[in-house]
């Protein structure tokens, strides 16, 4: 019987938000050890731990040009630095900023108030192949005309954006199979038992108030393995799992490509696009609010081969939820 882990899935959703924050930011702020002055920081998943500040300060805050070195650490428990030449006023970043992560990915745009506002060129090195997006941002997040270009200059999508996503995106602000985010075990079980040819198979709970079911039924016309999450009773991650034993590789790889069309179909091209055949992955992201990931995973039980694993979360409830660890035919899509 399969079971995983969901935390690591919310890395590259988190590092969306390490440089642009979200509308719900949080503050936090961090003293130079040096020069006595204040720098701040605001985002939803990241607490800024250590900084230091080259230019000038006012009222004990960073204030006007200079280089500013930050530490934060994820919701996820991840640490990252960045460097920047940035323009400050009050402690936060007020103009130009520009500079890289400890990740690679690099930043060029305006804040305002510790928040991207104005036009951003962010390019993601490590989670998007060198993606970059080139348009406006508003409240931190990708918001009016801009455009999503591969490393090579192919254009994957150019027009309209809101909160983070194209706006012709449809979202899944309310779930998944037809059963709301938040729900609890028994509506779950009382949706898939109604489905046809479909039985929960086993159910367990796991530390951090987690439990989780596990049913066997079609998706999309196949038989797959189904996953519900749910932490303090409430649904947060959903998964559709597919697996071939190695002799039949070839299986999985053909789910994992209708898969990838279907969800291309329904969602438009992936945000993030890394590896090949058996390290491909793939991932849909509404910054702040959820996240998809298909990828092909090696697996050695109930016997060796590999399985395709289709992966919905609610982002907060997920790192909520796992970060207490250190996350008949119809388009199911």
């Amino acid at each position: 019987m399969p079971r995983m882990r969901l935390l690591p899935l919310v890395v590259a959703a988190v590092l969306l938000f390490v440089l642009t924050g979200a509308a719900q930011a949080a503050e936090s702020w961090a003293t130079d050890p040096k020069t006595g002055a204040k720098v701040g920081w605001d985002s939803p998943f990241l607490t800024l731990t250590a900084a230091s500040w080259s230019g000038p300060a006012a009222d004990g805050k960073a204030d006007g040009k200079g280089t500013l070195v930050i530490s934060v650490r994820t919701a996820a428990g991840e640490s990252l630095t960045g460097q920047f030449e940035a323009e400050m006023a009050a402690g936060k970043p007020n103009g130009k900023v520009r500079g890289k992560w400890s990740s690679g990915d690099t930043i060029d745009g305006i804040f305002v108030d510790g928040r991207a506002e104005g036009r951003m060129i962010y390019k993601w090195v490590t989670t998007r192949n060198g993606r970059v997006y080139d348009g406006e941002f508003k409240s931190g997040l990708a918001n009016g005309q801009g455009v999503y270009k591969e490393a090579n200059g192919k254009v994957i999508f150019e027009g309209q954006w809101v909160d983070g996503v194209p706006a012709t995106r449809p979202g899944i602000d309310k779930g998944v199979l037809g059963i709301p985010w938040g729900a609890t075990p028994d509506e779950v079980k009382k949706v898939m038992q109604a489905r046809p040819n479909t039985s929960l198979r086993y159910s367990w709970k796991e530390g951090g108030n987690r439990a989780v079911q596990q049913y066997l039924g079609p998706f999309n016309d196949k038989e797959h393995w189904i996953f519900f999450w749910f932490h303090e009773g409430r649904l947060y991650a959903v998964a559709a799992h597919y697996s071939a034993p190695e002799a039949q590789v070839d299986k999985v790889m053909e789910m994992m490509e209708a898969t990838r069309k279907g969800m291309a179909e329904r969602y438009g091209p992936a945000d993030a696009e890394t590896g090949k055949y058996m390290d491909a992955k793939l991932a849909w992201y509404w910054p702040g609010k959820y996240q998809i990931t298909l990828t092909i995973e090696r697996q050695s039980t109930p016997e060796p081969g590999f399985g395709m694993w289709l992966r919905y979360a609610d982002t907060a409830a997920l790192v909520k939820a796992e970060g207490q660890k250190a996350a008949a035919a119809k388009n199911d899509f």
